[in-house]
């Protein structure tokens, strides 16, 4: 650590920001308001707002734009906000305003609501963390001031290539590699949606590290074939990057693993060394120094997590874990294959080690096939990626030549699709564990700090000090033995004596009774929240630990009292869920 400086200044200033969340120090973006206009706020009061719309997204019914820059009037005074929603009634594309136009709006500012029980997805915090609190709701339709910008360019060749994925690929494709590639999750469908995270195949949808270094360095490797100078061809494919990572919005992921990509190859232009634990903490320094907020992001926290289990863990187990020793000739290409199976596995498992408490922080489920069909599906990413690729641009200019290149990647994605889906209905392919505790994950990842260190020490003997050391295998049992131990904390979870639970669902009941072992459930119902079951009950019974109801208890059929049980029943019928009910 002492030869790594960046790493010592990246987490001192995540200490900072920690301390500056628990002190309550304004500096997340929050708008500085007096009482009487807070108290306007709640009132519903009208305000006017205008603001630069940076995206937007649409519904059958609806449109919602994110608007930076913003000035909020109320009580005549005008107000910077970072950002917020503003929603309307769709009135057609026509009318629809694009990134990088100022609109103008009136309506009632609501804070984006909280979390009402355990489990519930806080849309006031994760938008938080990007600096957005508000939402507005426009009855009249907003004023369009027309700009044009760069930002606007980069939309309408994004909307581009989206429309020509629905229009030259199936359904599930389309929305598969709008994801991958443009990082534009609304054509996705839900049951691809359900396959991905079920497989533990959910970054493959994330504009991250995988997609950034395998497009860079096809990228790279074309411009050096095309016997193109090394030092003008690596900053050509960092200026590439950095427009890839600006077309797909500067997701937190994208942003990453795109500094860490400039990094290397102005690092190989230059002819340094190149240090991907360094470059990993230049990279989290910089986002936090532009957002600290980030450090409070999912996004930013499984992102960074599983590249340091790449940069830093990953090459510690590989000097663990012996290689297949030389041979003949012939075995050569058998032992270069094994070889890189043992490679692919050491990283995979080091992520899966890695990112395993925030897995169950987040999601409270643990995908049980993740290493294996990460396995399978990650080395043939490249070959669709590379079909995507190529089928876009040639889309750009000959729609039908656009057509039929795109015909591989539409193929692997149906076919990845169709192998997460049939690995999804397997009985036991999640397991509920529950939302660890702040404690449990922190004695996890000590142990794991522990065992990397244990680690650390016994790869800087020499082969022969390994053969005479007798408590080398002794140090192996004890070290997973203590990872063994780690992982019973962090999925341990108290059974109540007795807890009784009256769940937020809006206009409507749900009660959670728990005995001991037993779990019933007397009525599930709401009229005013839409998928109160997959959004509401299910949530707070899967973060709770909790994958069998022994008994569901309906007063009466009213809708208020058993749409929500009738949802969940839905969803465990099609395997949506690893929830059962006895």
């Amino acid at each position: 650590m002492r030869k790594r400086p960046l790493c010592i200044v990246c987490i001192g200033l995540m200490i900072v920001i920690w301390i500056c969340r628990i002190g309550g120090i304004p500096v997340f973006g929050e708008p500085v308001l007096m009482q009487e206009e807070k108290t306007r706020l709640e009132e519903g009061q009208q305000v006017a707002v205008v603001g630069m719309v940076t995206d937007r997204s649409i519904s059958s019914e609806t449109i919602r734009y994110t608007l930076r820059h913003v000035y909020v009037t109320i009580c005549d005074r005008q107000i910077p906000f970072s950002g917020i929603f503003v929603s309307t009634e769709y009135q057609g594309a026509a009318s629809a305003a694009e990134p990088g136009d100022l609109l103008r709006a009136r309506g009632e500012l609501r804070a984006l609501e909280q979390a009402g029980n355990p489990g519930q997805f806080d849309a006031a915090a994760y938008y938080a963390c990007q600096k957005i609190r508000y939402r507005l709701w426009s009855e009249k339709e907003p004023e369009t001031e027309n700009k044009q910008s760069i930002r606007k360019l980069l939309f309408r060749i994004r909307e581009n290539l989206t429309g020509t994925y629905t229009a030259c690929m199936r359904e599930a494709s389309a929305g598969i590699l709008s994801a991958m590639l443009m990082g534009d999750k609304g054509f996705l469908t839900d049951e691809s949606r359900r396959n991905f995270q079920a497989g533990g195949c959910l970054h493959l949808l994330v504009i991250s590290g995988l997609h950034v270094t395998l497009l860079g360095m096809g990228l790279l490797q074309i411009l050096l074939r095309l016997r193109i100078p090394q030092t003008p061809a690596c900053i050509t494919a960092a200026a590439g990057m950095i427009f890839y990572a600006a077309l797909t919005g500067f997701p937190a992921a994208a942003v990453r693993a795109c500094i860490m990509f400039i990094v290397l190859v102005l690092a190989r232009a230059a002819r340094w060394s190149y240090d991907s634990a360094c470059s990993l903490a230049l990279a989290a320094i910089l986002m936090l120094l532009a957002d600290p907020g980030y450090l409070f992001h999912a996004g930013f926290q499984l992102s960074f997590a599983a590249a340091g289990a790449a940069s830093l863990v990953s090459p510690l187990l590989s000097r663990c874990v012996p290689a297949w020793p030389c041979g003949e000739k012939k075995a050569g290409r058998l032992r270069d294959v094994l070889n890189m199976m043992r490679e692919n596995m050491i990283l995979w498992a080091s992520v899966q080690l890695c990112t395993l408490p925030l897995t169950a922080y987040y999601f409270f489920e643990i995908p049980v096939w993740s290493l294996p069909l990460n396995l399978l599906l990650v080395p043939c990413v490249q070959y669709v990626l590379g079909a995507g690729v190529a089928g876009s641009l040639a889309a750009l200019f000959v729609p039908q030549a656009g057509k039929w290149l795109l015909l591989p990647a539409d193929l692997g994605l149906d076919l990845f699709d169709r192998i997460l889906g049939m690995a999804r209905i397997i009985p036991g392919s999640s397991l509920v564990c529950g939302r660890p505790a702040l404690w449990q994950i922190l004695v996890y990842y000590g142990a794991l700090l522990f065992l990397l260190r244990r680690m650390q020490i016994r790869n800087k003997r020499t082969p022969v000090e390994r053969a005479a050391c007798t408590g080398d295998r002794r140090m192996i049992c004890r070290s997973a033995a203590v990872l063994a131990a780690a992982c019973v904390i962090l999925f341990a979870r108290k059974q109540p004596v007795f807890r009784l639970a009256m769940m937020d669902v809006g206009q409507g009941d749900c009660f959670l009774i728990q005995t001991g072992k037993k779990v019933f459930l007397s009525d599930g119902g709401s009229t005013n929240v839409q998928q109160v079951g997959r959004y509401r009950i299910l949530p707070f019974l899967e973060s709770s630990g909790i994958s069998f109801v022994d008994l569901v208890c309906i007063s009466h059929n009213d809708a208020d009292h058993m749409n929500g049980i009738e949802e969940i029943l839905r969803m465990i019928a099609e395997r949506q869920t690893a929830l059962r009910i006895g």
